[in-house]
């Protein structure tokens, strides 16, 4: 059986569209032994009513604390498939995706664990289209399969894999896929993305000035430094934090470096600050838009990055979020 477990808080008609898709891609592959789940994070919105809408679909609302870690965790609970599938609910699935990675009787998954390509979906606040960009792909989708210790949030994967590393952590506000991928990896297991489009994010841009504020006034940018910390001794992660966090990492070199020699610490200050402002042109050339204009877009980028980099080693040293319950209750199916 495939368990379709979709996640979400406040997705409205992203919602309606990702559920959709779902159906689209049971009738497209003729899809007979199947289970839809949904775990709601709380929704202000319609969120609910709009799953409601849906037939065989069964629905569970978070009633403690939520995220997408937790949510997660209640839907393989509450799953009987051995094929997990994980969508985030501002996900529009490729209804051809699933047929290319699962056995032509459907009962049998491709690999342990994997994952395709993402194309994001970029809008304004206002829910205005802008544009849209393949994840990790310049030009055109590579034609071979990668092997990969880490992965996003939207993957499918074996149940004995998830079982085998007790599913995600629910500590983890942001991060929770990451170190699911890593602690597989620690067991010889690796996502294999495939060579095929999976789906259609639908997201407001994660570079806009309003969306990267309200990161930097929430505790997820300290997520990062406790996914470092938890696999210090994995040569993975610490490539990935090479590739994501080289001017915190020249900023940690900098203070050190003010230990031994002056001359040292102004060298390596003036070296971060200029890798903050390449890393902020190239952040202010990426970003699909700006409600402001670019200029003074660009300056906010630095201070943000300023600020982040600072938070990464502060949640490093300071911040050991704890586990999570699960408690939810059903509300249909």
């Amino acid at each position: 059986m495939i368990s379709f477990i979709v996640i979400g808080r406040n997705e409205g008609w992203k919602l309606s569209l990702c559920l959709e898709s779902i159906y689209k891609t049971i009738e497209f592959n003729k899809i007979n032994d199947f289970e839809i789940i949904y775990v709601d994070s709380k929704s202000t919105d319609d969120s609910i009513d709009r799953a409601k809408k849906f037939t065989d679909i069964s629905i569970y609302e978070i009633t403690g604390e939520y995220n997408a870690a937790i949510a997660r965790n209640i839907g393989a609970k509450e799953s009987k498939g051995n094929i997990l599938f994980f969508i985030d609910g501002d996900v529009e699935l490729q209804p051809d995706f699933i047929g290319n990675v699962i056995s032509p009787d459907q009962k049998r998954l491709k690999h342990d664990c994997l994952a395709g390509y993402i194309e994001h979906m970029y809008y304004d606040v206002s829910w205005k289209f802008i544009n849209r960009a393949i994840e990790g792909v310049k030009g055109s989708i590579p034609d071979k399969e990668i092997k990969r210790a880490v992965n996003g949030g939207i993957f499918l994967m074996k149940r004995a894999a998830w079982e085998l590393v007790n599913g995600m952590k629910t500590k983890y506000r942001k991060n929770q896929d990451l170190d699911l991928a890593l602690r597989l990896s620690g067991q010889g297991i690796y996502f294999i993305r495939v060579p095929y489009l999976m789906g259609l994010h639908h997201t407001i841009d994660y570079r806009n000035e309003n969306r990267m504020w309200k990161i930097m006034f929430s505790d997820y940018l300290k997520f990062p430094a406790v996914t470092v910390r938890d696999h210090i001794m994995n040569i993975e992660k610490l490539k990935h934090t090479a590739r994501r966090q080289y001017t915190a990492i020249i900023l940690l070199i900098s203070v050190i470096s003010l230990l031994f020699s002056i001359t040292a610490f102004k060298f390596f200050i003036s070296f971060y600050l200029l890798m903050v402002i390449i890393k902020s042109l190239m952040n202010t050339m990426k970003a699909a838009t700006s409600e402001t204009s670019k200029i003074f877009y660009y300056f906010m980028r630095i201070g943000y990055q300023l600020m982040s980099d600072t938070i990464f080693w502060y949640g490093f040293f300071t911040f050991f979020p704890r586990e999570k319950e699960l408690v939810y209750e059903k509300i249909q199916g």
